[in-house]
């Protein structure tokens, strides 16, 4: 990290004139050491001085994949919540089929025979009934198959939306239907909804088992508060799990999918699981992957609609305490760490070449081996130097405690060979931030970190005879980011 130079011989006289530093070097470059900052007290190395040729760069593919020996229970906790007045709709299963858009499948259990849904199928033909148009607008049409075809029509307030009926919207028209469970589903902006029974037969219509209520989604805005009763969502790609918690959609054409007071599971198709935390947006890419936007404050369509819940006499939602994305992310592979310092060396008066002066800038490349831990932060990972060196980051509540050190030998003047090794070590200790992330391999990574500390240079043998030992600290402001 850092050097000395020796004047020549086994004991360095003290009264030598040193060498200017030769012009052409320079702080290290991203990927390369520490540099020690230039003085007319000692010559620097041309390259960076280790009592040893540089170990090979250590393997950066190191992460580990998530544990795949037990299925993951992706259900959040159940919501304590009271209920809201209204039938109580209870049904169970969740085996969806995706198709372009989302599908909300309400869960539970109990039920009779036919349908296992309490009070919500019609006597007469055994339609199973959704809930109660609440409002709606001119513009928004409704086909359903009364007459053995899909026939469109005005929806109207007090209509019982049943099975088999497509909601669409247009323009700037918005509709509201109190569910059968005691909760709310409210959509606008080109929104497409259908209600399906996912017990029934494909071919016949009729219902096998216990019914499973389903509303696939297909574009535009959509609020989801499903009182007391658990739900479940399929967007194009992936399904929501919720016990209770609300849910906001902007699909255009990808889902956005908000969760203002947490307690929402995310699963893709092929198993990638994620539960975001409060101003996590999280999406669902095209190759099954997951995609995540942080936000300062709820979006608009979150805030007017939690409003209208308690309007409409729903309780508001304790935030879930899961940790969300930002504090549950790993951090692994290669980082390049930035370091400007802030102000003038404090401590001792160590020779010139170690101590780091206000102004000036430094980077050193770590990498850290994610593979020590066995799940989710917190963990202790281990670092190793691109160019020597070690240390340790504690990683937990999306912050990262880094401590990395190398060490300080002792050249002769042609920068040729190490007359003393291990004089000394420099050390960087920084405390960061979790700002952007990565999915990857099935997990979360760190990809950028931002926070501030001190770097140190430590002094404990002689490389002249002159030389005053003990430490210098500089404060710096400490900036990294995933290759």
């Amino acid at each position: 990290m850092s050097s000395l130079h020796d004047s020549g011989g086994e004991e360095p006289p003290g009264g030598d004139s040193p060498t200017d530093p030769p012009t052409e070097w320079l702080p290290a470059s991203p990927g390369g050491a520490i540099a020690p900052p230039a003085s007319r007290a000692y010559t620097p190395p041309r390259s960076p001085a280790y009592a040893t040729p540089a170990a090979p760069e250590p393997a950066v593919d190191r992460i580990a994949p998530p544990p795949t020996d037990r299925e993951p229970d992706r259900r959040p906790p159940p919501s304590r919540r009271s209920r809201r007045a209204g039938w109580q709709l209870m049904v169970i299963g969740v085996a969806l089929v995706a198709i372009a858009g989302g599908v909300v499948v309400l869960q539970g259990g109990g039920g009779d025979d036919r349908g296992g849904v309490d009070g919500t199928r019609d006597d007469e033909d055994e339609r199973l009934v959704f809930g109660e148009v609440a409002a709606t607008s001119a513009g928004v049409t409704v086909r359903t198959d009364d007459d053995g075809a899909l026939a469109a029509r005005p929806l109207s307030t007090g209509d019982e939306v049943e099975v088999g009926w497509v909601v669409e919207t247009t323009g700037d028209a918005t509709a509201s239907i109190e569910l059968a469970g005691g909760g709310v589903v409210r959509f606008d902006g080109d929104a497409h909804l259908t209600f399906l029974d996912l017990a029934a037969d494909p071919e016949t219509g009729e219902p096998s088992g216990a019914s499973r209520p389903a509303i696939e989604v297909g574009g535009g805005r959509v609020w989801l508060n499903p009182g007391d009763e658990p739900m479940a969502v399929q967007v194009a790609g992936g399904t929501l799990e919720t016990a209770g918690n609300p849910v906001a959609l902007d699909c255009a054409p990808v889902c956005a999918v908000e969760a203002p007071a947490g307690g929402v599971s995310v699963v893709t198709r092929t198993g990638n699981e994620t539960v975001p935390a409060p101003g996590e947006v999280v999406s669902v890419t095209s190759d099954h992957g997951l995609d995540v936007e942080f936000a300062d404050a709820p979006s608009d369509w979150a805030d007017t609609n939690r409003a209208a819940d308690r309007a409409d006499g729903l309780p508001d939602d304790p935030v879930d305490e899961a940790p969300g994305i930002r504090a549950s992310a790993s951090f692994g592979g290669r980082y390049g760490i930035n370091l400007e310092v802030v102000g003038d060396p404090t401590g001792d008066a160590i020779p010139g070449p170690l101590r780091y002066p206000n102004g000036s800038s430094y980077t050193v490349s770590v990498v850290a081996d994610a593979t020590t831990c066995e799940g989710p932060p917190p963990c202790s990972v281990p670092l190793s130097g691109v160019d020597g060196g070690s240390g340790t980051a504690e990683v937990a509540d999306g912050a990262v405690e880094l401590r990395f050190a190398q060490q300080i030998d002792c050249y002769n003047e042609t920068d040729t060979a190490v007359v003393r090794p291990d004089i000394g070590s420099t050390t960087v200790d920084v405390s960061l931030e979790v700002g952007e992330v990565d999915f990857e391999g099935g997990r979360w990574l760190v990809r950028t970190l931002r926070g501030d500390g001190a770097v140190a240079a430590t002094l404990t043998t002689r490389c002249n005879t002159d030389d005053v030992l003990g430490t210098s600290t500089s404060s710096v402001e400490a900036a990294a980011s995933r290759a």
